[in-house]
């Protein structure tokens, strides 16, 4: 069985030549921040074989949804016939409570708060998130919450 690797966007800026993004951390982070991205420099590329577009079905009838906020080129997976979002890193539960990505990591929270928007137009009623599990009871509510909270 051939596997196929998928990228968000073949077309995005190299993260790491954006200084800017990480020299805003609070300085009780940066050193692990500047750390973190050296070891993410050392990681070999691969060739990707397909790039995914928003709003594109791919596999399965998986529906791929950009969500940028947490990084640019991040994105979200759907699956319309069971109305479950694996969300990624896009938004997360702490504590019981549904939240944004630790805002000291989310890049952009106006484009954060965007994908929230998209998401709930999409109206899940299961949402995987991959820190924090699995939300399954009263999303609309929560996400309109959270939504409010960082407008």
């Amino acid at each position: 069985m051939k596997k196929i690797l998928f990228q968000a966007s073949p077309n995005q800026k190299d993260l790491f030549k954006q200084k800017h993004l990480w020299t805003a951390y609070p300085k009780s982070i940066k050193k692990w921040a500047i750390n973190f991205i050296e070891k993410l420099k050392r990681i070999e590329p691969v060739n990707v074989d397909k790039g995914l577009v928003d709003m594109e079905y791919c596999e399965h009838g998986i529906l791929v949804v950009h969500t940028p906020g947490h990084t640019k080129g991040h994105i979200s997976l759907f699956h319309p016939k069971t109305k479950t979002l694996v969300a990624g890193d896009s938004m997360v539960i702490e504590n019981g409570k549904l939240n944004i990505a630790n805002p000291s990591f989310t890049l952009d929270i106006k484009s954060a708060v965007k994908s929230l928007e998209k998401i709930k137009k999409l109206n899940p009623c299961k949402i995987i998130c991959y820190h924090g599990g699995i939300l399954e009871e009263d999303i609309n509510e929560k996400l309109t919450e959270l939504i409010d909270k960082f407008k």
